[in-house]
């Protein structure tokens, strides 16, 4: 498998994670569950209670500017819930950078 490849798939893990939200929210409106798509990366809440939330494929469309991470910032303040932020081995380093 190439760098392509792998990115493709997180990517997919990425949309199947917003897929989940958006099935929970059809399901139970009062959830709340909201997506936030930045290209290939995902911002997902599900819910209080579910795990599904957190920043996905971040990084796979190349470094991640200022005003991505504002937007996730508020995204996650909104919802009072802290972004678990989802790596890969082909995450751009901007991503680790400011995580640090």
């Amino acid at each position: 498998m190439g760098e392509l490849d792998f990115k493709d798939i997180e990517a997919a893990l990425a949309a199947e994670a917003a897929a989940h939200a958006r099935a929970a929210g059809e399901l139970n409106p009062y959830l709340e569950s909201e997506v936030i798509e930045q290209g290939r990366a995902r911002l997902v809440y599900a819910g209080t209670f579910s795990p599904a939330h957190g920043a996905y494929g971040l990084g796979l469309d190349g470094p991640v500017e200022e005003r991505d991470w504002q937007e996730i910032h508020r995204f996650f303040q909104r919802k009072e819930r802290e972004a678990d932020i989802y790596t890969a081995p082909f995450t751009d380093p901007s991503v680790f950078e400011a995580l640090d």
